[in-house]
């Protein structure tokens, strides 16, 4: 069956004939007693593999003959040949451009966006390969890293699909991390020498959480929360490695929401009765929130990295200035909406509700980050980009916030920081803990 693969790929028109073929394959591939794809020849390996590639492309030019099961199956069986690819380090080079697409494929497919069958495939691909293509794109590194931010993104965001099976695999996967060593600095730097002491217990914590008892499935704690943190703690390290992707990936999990929609969300809600029944959305399992605070501190530790290097500086001082442009106006939303509640109490009826809490908490994370990022530039020499002074006179925050973009301060951005918790989340937690 395997033997024929490659000519079935060619001259099979039969579209479920196809898939009955690949799913017969994968299961044959993915069961220990199982052939496995060492006899397969390299080059006949990598066109069957582009020919599956082409059968799991999603695009506006296939929507209407786009079948998501047969590229469910197809994104499958490209996993299971995947090792072979890269079995040979001289064909590395040859590899690479099918290992991209692979990837790039799979994290299209693991957003919650995608079709169920598409996010269980591409939860059951990391699983099959995705331990070979991260330690590929270690190996490789330059234009080869992004692969691993790109499966460890989607490893995360497969942990918090709806779907048992596509979470326990995505634990499977992401349980690897635990093992895989980066290359480090010849001479690390005192901080980056302070960052391992600290997160060396953690980190060996969730690894043995993760490895569990030997020969045993994940359990549902790792799955739950430490495979996560196992793929965040990946991305950071790559982060102050000076990857640009996985820093960018990181602050995915931090994006700054729609305030003004979150903060007037409650009016529609309020105004009538509680259904404990209401549909939930998509994504029941994903907590923003968490993700958000997972990902603050690491991101904190990259741009303190990032700060040290002088085209990281370039690039973090131009990420600071769009982050303090985009902050303010959502600053605005909070000012006005502050300015209507008539107490703690307004305030506590629409916080109350999930979406705008988890909103402010985001906000004010955000706040902090750009304070952070703002210290690192300004301890390590001169800021590469031009940022005003901080006003002498004692302005509202909100005063400077309104002006425009580039205006604030380390200072201003702690203090608006301050001002949600204490004025906007604060009464939340007071008027919870009394009715708790």
């Amino acid at each position: 069956m395997l033997e024929d693969l490659h000519r079935v790929l060619s001259e099979e028109s039969d579209r479920r004939c196809l898939g009955l073929h690949l799913e017969a394959c994968v299961v044959l591939l993915d069961s220990r007693e199982g052939p496995g794809v060492a006899d397969c020849e390299p080059e006949v390996c990598a066109e069957s593999v582009r020919s599956l590639l082409a059968l799991a492309a999603r695009g506006e030019d296939r929507a209407a003959t786009f079948d998501p099961v047969l590229a469910a199956r197809a994104l499958r069986m490209a996993a299971c040949l995947l090792p072979r690819l890269v079995s040979d380090r001289a064909a590395d080079e040859r590899a690479l451009p099918l290992i991209e697409r692979w990837s790039l494929t799979l994290e299209t497919n693991a957003s919650d966006s995608s079709p169920d069958v598409l996010r269980l495939a591409a939860a059951s691909s990391l699983r099959l390969a995705g331990r070979v293509a991260v330690t590929f794109g270690l190996r490789m590194r330059g234009r080869a890293l992004p692969i691993a931010v790109r499966l460890a993104r989607a490893a995360v965001l497969l942990l918090c699909d709806e779907e048992e099976a596509a979470r326990l695999d995505a634990a499977c996967f992401a349980s690897c991390f635990s093992e895989l060593e980066l290359e480090e600095e010849a001479t690390p730097s005192p901080l980056r020498q302070q960052e391992r002491r600290e997160g060396e217990q953690e980190e060996e914590e969730d690894a043995a959480a993760a490895r569990g008892p030997r020969g045993a499935p994940p359990s549902e704690s790792v799955h739950g929360g430490v495979a996560t943190r196992l793929a965040a703690a990946f991305l950071g390290r790559l982060a102050r490695r000076r990857c640009w992707e996985s820093l960018v990936a990181l602050h995915g999990f931090l994006a700054l929401p729609d305030v003004g929609a979150a903060l007037h969300v409650h009016a529609a809600v309020s105004s009538k009765p509680l259904n404990l029944f209401e549909q939930e959305e998509g994504g029941a399992y994903g907590e923003p929130l968490a993700l958000a605070r997972l990902a603050a501190p690491l991101l904190e530790q990259a741009v303190a990295s990032w700060a040290t290097h002088p085209e990281g500086r370039s690039l973090l001082g131009a990420w600071l200035l769009s982050g303090i442009a985009s902050t303010g106006s959502l600053l605005q939303h909070c000012r006005q909406f502050h300015s209507q509640c008539g107490g703690p109490a307004e305030v506590f009826a629409a916080v109350q509700q999930n979406r705008p809490y988890t909103a402010l908490h985001i906000l004010r994370l955000n706040l902090l980050l750009l304070a952070r990022a703002w210290e690192a530039l300004e301890g390590t020499g001169p800021c590469p980009t031009v940022l005003p002074a901080e006003p002498e006179e004692r302005e509202p925050p909100w005063d400077s916030a309104a002006r425009g973009p580039g205006v604030l301060s380390v200072r201003e951005l702690r203090r608006q920081a301050e001002w949600l918790s204490q004025e906007l989340l604060a009464p939340f937690s007071a008027l919870s803990s009394k009715a708790t």
